[in-house]
């Protein structure tokens, strides 16, 4: 597992901060960069933003795994380590000039909490 690094702040709620290897950043920008017809996700999205893609099955493993352990650091950090995680989907908001993402929260079918990253 690479080095990831955390840092907890507290706003009201904590929020935590992870920090992870230059490469995983690169590993998902190379998959997103070279997938075409990724499928549309702006219905499922709170701004208005053109490109917003699902790019939950172009994801490896490993970076699922990465992004799997740190939702579980974060409910260790708010005491809650018996909760269930799981990474039902992820998507890229491709921002461009003028586009906007609002103060949102997350929630499925599952649950009220969602966990963003």
């Amino acid at each position: 597992m690479p080095d990831i690094k955390m840092e907890p702040l507290t706003l009201g709620t904590i929020i935590c901060r992870f920090t992870v290897p230059q490469s995983v950043i690169d590993e998902i920008n190379t998959d997103y960069d070279k997938t075409k017809d990724l499928p549309a996700h702006n219905k499922n999205l709170a701004g208005k933003i053109a490109d917003e893609f699902k790019v939950t099955d172009i994801l490896s493993e490993n970076t699922k795994a990465l992004f799997t352990t740190c939702f579980r650091t974060y409910l260790q950090t708010i005491q809650k380590p018996f909760w269930h995680v799981s990474l039902e989907t992820a998507w890229i908001n491709d921002m461009k000039a003028n586009e906007y993402n609002p103060a949102h929260f997350h929630t499925s079918p599952e649950t009220d909490l969602g966990m963003s990253s």
